[in-house]
This record gives structure tokens, sequence and C-alpha cells, in this order.
């Protein structure tokens, strides 16, 4: 019997300037799956909820699967999200996580996407 192997990884992006929207890329691999296990925002918006100002589009090889209105309040609370199960991303397909700014031009954002292939 074969042994199956996992690879835990863990993928970053931090605006560098105000409106410098951020992507956390995990390529795709040959004939294995990438399970998303964290997703994880840090903004200096005070702004939320649908008609926030910034949002987190979680995507299967460009396809959006996920949309996400991070906000860090007053109280500088980032969002962080550890769904219940690892979320499966087909096999042979990238995965990203990124930022949506448009709204606003006065942001900075912090995105961080985690989990593992096998």
């Amino acid at each position: 019997m074969a042994q199956i192997t996992a690879t835990e990884w863990l993928e970053e992006d931090i605006s560098t300037g105000d409106d410098d929207e951020v992507v956390c890329t995990r390529a795709k691999e040959s004939d294995r799956c990438h399970y998303i296990t964290l997703l994880h925002a840090s903004t200096d918006s005070t702004i939320a909820g649908t008609g926030g100002t910034i949002k987190g589009y979680l995507k299967f090889g460009g396809t959006t699967v996920m949309t996400l209105w991070p906000q860090e309040s007053d109280g500088n609370i980032p969002m962080m999200f550890c769904p219940p199960f690892p979320i499966k991303c087909p096999v042979n397909t990238a995965v990203t996580f990124e930022s949506d700014m448009s709204v606003n031009t006065d942001d900075r954002v912090a995105f961080t996407m985690g989990g593992f292939t096998r």
C-alpha cells in the first residue's frame, strides 16, 4: 500500500502602502489537492459588513468559492476563520486568498492562508 504524505504550508502577503492589494497563492501541484485550514486578515480599516471597504476572496483556479468581509475594529481584533473541516480544493488547482480594496484607497491589509497538500 502506497503511503500518502501531506505537506503543511502557510502563505502570507502584506500591503507595503495604502491600497496595496495582497494575494496569498499556493500553486497547483500535479495529482495533489490543497486543503485550507486557516484564513486570517488584519486591516487598519474600521468599516465592515457586506458594504465594507475591504473584501477577501478565496479562489480555486481563479473562481471565487468564498467571500469574506474582514474588519479590524478599534480594539485591533483581526479576522480569523478556521473551518470545522478543511476546505478541499480540486486536484491540480491553484488556490489564492486575495484582497479587494476598491471602495477605499487608504487602507492596508495583511492576509494569511494556511493548510496542507496531499
